[in-house]
């Protein structure tokens, strides 16, 4: 089962050949989706020790980025940064975007589209938990929320 939500119209060979942050300027992830799911893993990632509520914290956001589309926005432009960085950051040995190279070695998960799939899952909510944490310091996000 793939986790990553594409778009029906994005090749095998563009995921292969294209960095994540362009997949995501072209469309070819449904952010909504993709953040809506991935935002209680999100914050539990970036949730100070001992920190209580994130579950609730997380579905709240998830209600928010749905009625509120300046937040999506906002969230979305920090993922892409966070994207378009992870491209220039990684070393590039096999000269194939990072998330191919996660897919055909430490996410390697059954068929190649599978590990691809799970490999832009992995990066992009990694982004939105660093976009979080810009977001929500000191807990600043709970104001938006109430």
């Amino acid at each position: 089962v793939c986790t990553a939500i594409l778009t029906g119209g994005v090749s095998t060979q563009d995921i292969m050949q294209k960095p994540l942050h362009e997949l995501i300027q072209q469309g070819g992830l449904q952010m909504g989706d993709l953040m809506r799911k991935r935002i209680h893993s999100a914050f539990a990632m970036v949730a100070a020790p001992g920190t209580s509520m994130v579950v609730e914290r997380a579905s709240v956001a998830a209600a928010a980025i749905v009625h509120n589309p300046r937040l999506f926005e906002l969230l979305k432009a920090l993922v892409l940064k966070s994207a378009l960085a992870l491209s220039t950051m990684h070393t590039k040995m096999l000269q194939v975007p990072y998330h191919v190279e996660l897919a055909i070695g430490q996410l390697s998960a059954g068929s190649l589209r599978v590990s691809l799939d799970v490999a832009i899952d992995a990066l992009v909510t990694r982004a939105v938990g660093h976009a979080i944490s810009v977001l929500d310091v000191n807990f600043a996000l709970d104001l938006l929320f109430h």
